[in-house]
């Protein structure tokens, strides 16, 4: 998941709590975004919507 940093999400991250997407088709991944999506995942928090739902792995849009 730390080489999507620059890219661009190709689906929606949503952890419940609180139920408030992290990101969406079209964000770029930013370093903020990945430390917060470590820490959800870390303190157990249930992730909605990512095809990877462990996160090692999160899509992202093919380089062209």
């Amino acid at each position: 998941v730390t080489h999507a940093v620059g890219r661009i999400a190709a689906e929606t991250i949503v952890f419940y709590p609180p139920g408030i997407p992290v990101l969406a088709p079209g964000d770029v991944i930013d370093a903020a975004t990945l430390r917060y999506l470590q820490t959800m995942r870390a303190i157990g928090a249930r992730v909605v919507g990512a095809a990877d739902a462990s996160l090692d792995t999160v899509t992202v849009i093919a380089k062209g």
